[in-house]
């Protein structure tokens, strides 16, 4: 499982001018460099957040560039967040890197991986058991470049593979492969998560799970989704994931 730091936010007494003139303390500024990195984590345009919102470009033009004081509010940053699928805990975190200077894809923490080495092997636990005498140590920074973007995860949509609740990294620049989760962006909806099947000239072909019950347990059926490529606006493969 992979879990990114949430930090406590910071008061700077740094402030400067606005275009308006009034006086912005630095916390303004940063928290809306904060809000501004979270859109371009789920690649999304100003004019995308204002209408999931409900309000003008303008006003997120505003809140990005700390020209507005409403940001400081938590019912604002809640209804901010919560229109991009995520938590105003989202937001401080967010807000804390900038605080730290970090990078935007710099989660604050480095996710070195110890992987097993070793051939496949057929033994009392069953086929594809690794063998576990090695190990290579993998630092997971090295997927975080220019290319990726970050979701949050609302639904169940790709379940058990990725539960509600939980993130996905995905690169703009790599082609997806069959069945593996893709993040799919249309022209005019929000993202999709899907399982990619295939990519044809008229339209892609992708799995969604549906849950339901059986005997009482929660399962999960694959359902077929066909979306015209008319649109889409680009699918792309899930990277890295975690609860």
């Amino acid at each position: 499982m992979l879990v990114i730091d949430s930090a406590n936010s910071v008061m700077h007494p740094a402030r400067r001018p606005t275009a308006s003139g009034r006086i912005v303390t630095e916390r303004h500024i940063q928290l809306g460099q904060a809000l501004r990195r979270l859109r371009q984590k789920l690649d999304l345009s100003v004019d995308d957040v204002a209408e999931r919102v409900g309000t003008s470009r303008v006003t997120i033009n505003r809140y990005e560039s700390g020209d507005r004081k409403a940001l400081l509010k938590e019912d604002v940053q809640d209804q901010v967040v919560s229109a991009l699928g995520l938590t105003r805990a989202d937001l401080q975190a967010e807000y804390q890197a900038v605080v730290e200077g970090r990078s935007i894809f710099d989660t604050g923490r480095r996710f070195p991986a110890s992987v097993p080495s070793g051939a496949i092997s057929a033994g009392q636990q069953g086929l594809g058991v690794y063998e576990t005498d090695g190990g290579e140590d993998i630092d997971l920074a090295a997927l975080l470049d220019g290319e990726v973007r970050a979701m949050r995860v609302l639904n169940e949509d790709v379940s058990p593979y990725i539960a509600p609740g939980g993130f996905v990294i995905y690169h703009i620049k790599r082609t997806p492969r069959r069945h593996q989760a893709v993040v799919i962006k249309t022209k005019t909806g929000p993202l999709k998560i899907r399982f990619y099947v295939r990519t044809t000239p008229a339209q892609v072909e992708v799995i969604r799970m549906e849950a339901f019950t059986d005997d009482g347990k929660p399962a999960y059926r694959e359902e077929s989704e066909f979306i015209s490529n008319s649109e889409i606006q680009g699918v792309y493969p899930v990277v890295l994931r975690g609860d």
